[in-house]
């Protein structure tokens, strides 16, 4: 079941992809006596596998027609 849009999936794999490449240019820097430390790499790679597989998933409930919301109407006999 998606919860997100095919559209979504493929914003939010971009930017972790980016974020990845810019980590591997280098994790930390020095400038001036100032210091900045990138995102942690496995965290962001966490992020990259967790929104492939959403985008595996919004992927397949397009194709199938299937959007995720499923919704059931009961009538109770009293």
């Amino acid at each position: 079941m998606a919860h997100y849009s095919v559209k979504v999936c493929k914003e939010r794999l971009a930017l972790y992809m980016d974020a990845e490449a810019v980590v591997l240019t280098g994790q930390s820097y020095t400038i001036g006596g100032r210091s900045l430390t990138r995102a942690n790499l496995a965290d962001i790679r966490k992020g990259v596998d967790y929104w492939a597989d959403k985008l595996a998933e919004a992927e397949k409930a397009e194709a199938t027609g299937r959007n995720g919301i499923f919704m059931r109407r009961a009538i109770p006999h009293g």
